[in-house]
């Protein structure tokens, strides 16, 4: 799976603001999720999301579906969308966009944002382990008369693989 998530997000997944998005955590992954290796801990609800890193640093966010607005506004969030290549899967982008950094030119604008992503299977039951990928200095490119957008990260993100030490 790292090798999975590692090409998508080098590769700059790209996504439809018509994509359908239920902007709700999949009820087998709530709940808190530790990586004691990297002493981060990762809680999610149905509708937000908290992660602690080992520095101390904190993203805290409401799910939300898919919206180009959102992220034209740069607003922080975490993004769950339909995975259009697999069946059964949801996209979760969760994005803490520095709006200082926004930039445009011509149809294009972008910013950098810390990035946080993962992959989740609608079709479990329940699950005791979390993959995840954070990109400190990711970026958001914004295609304006499409609609569409991308995420970018660089070559070196950081993996997590989060245990479950307690439900929802």
């Amino acid at each position: 799976m790292k090798t999975g998530i590692i090409c998508r997000l080098i590769g700059l997944a790209i996504f439809s603001a018509a994509a359908i998005g239920c902007g709700v955590i999949p009820s087998a992954y709530r709940g808190k999720f530790q990586d004691n290796a990297k002493g981060a801990v990762l809680e999610l609800k149905a509708g937000d999301g908290m992660l602690m890193l080992a520095g101390g640093s904190v993203m805290e966010s409401k799910a939300k579906n898919l919206k180009f607005e959102q992220l034209m506004k740069g607003q922080q969030g975490i993004y769950v969308s339909e995975n259009p290549a697999v069946d059964g899967a949801l996209d979760v982008y969760w994005v803490n966009p520095d709006v200082t950094t926004k930039q445009q030119d011509g149809d294009l604008a972008w910013y950098k944002s810390e990035v946080v992503y993962t992959v989740l299977n609608v079709k479990v039951k329940a699950v005791d382990e979390i993959e995840l990928l954070r990109c400190q200095d990711g970026t958001i490119l914004l295609d304006l008369p499409t609609k569409r957008w991308q995420v970018g990260c660089p070559a070196n993100p950081e993996y997590y693989k989060f245990q479950r030490v307690s439900e929802k």
